[in-house]
């Protein structure tokens, strides 16, 4: 896909888009050791970081067991965002090196 606007997105696993009305959609991928992990975006957002929304990029079924992986995001700043994946129980057991994908929005 050719991009149309250079100055205004790029289209790559980790990227961003930023729409005529100003919101700016950023997305990415990272390998995550089940600690907790800052992210930064592919671009600063101008004012404020609205949402992120993460999930986990390995199944739910680690070892025969159902750990219902979840990511946890918090402390969105204009350049980054915490992430912490955790496991069963609120461990990070079976959580370890699975790695998330997110998608962010803001102005």
């Amino acid at each position: 896909m050719e991009d149309k606007h250079p100055k205004y997105s790029t289209f790559k696993e980790d990227g961003w888009d930023k729409l005529e009305s100003g919101l700016i959609i950023q997305w990415g991928t990272t390998d995550s050791t089940g600690a907790p992990v800052t992210i930064y975006f592919p671009v600063k957002f101008n004012n404020a970081c609205f949402a992120v929304v993460a999930n986990s990029k390995v199944e739910t079924n680690v070892g025969g067991s159902n750990y219902n992986i979840a990511v946890q995001t918090y402390d969105y700043e204009k350049s980054n965002f915490k992430a912490h994946v955790r496991g069963g129980a609120g461990t990070d057991y079976g959580a370890t090196n699975d790695g998330f994908v997110w998608i962010a929005i803001g102005n």
